[in-house]
């Protein structure tokens, strides 16, 4: 089976989850967007058993660019 799937990458996350339940640990690393429109778009977040976060920003700004802030 190939690794690579056709599947939107949050679609995808959120099929995991609900295929493994309470069996699946989330690991971060780097950007969060993924993860954040897969628990955006569905009641995933709800079932999960674990989530651990190694990336991001807490209490600061983040990773920020210039463009398109005003």
């Amino acid at each position: 089976e190939s690794l690579i799937q056709p599947d939107y990458a949050p679609v995808w996350i959120s099929k995991q989850i609900k295929k493994y339940t309470q069996e699946l640990c989330i690991i971060t690393f780097g950007p969060l967007t993924n993860i954040g429109l897969a628990f955006h778009n569905s009641q995933s977040v709800k079932v999960l058993s674990t989530i651990r976060i190694n990336g991001g920003a807490f209490t600061g700004v983040g990773n920020v660019i210039n463009s398109g802030c005003s």
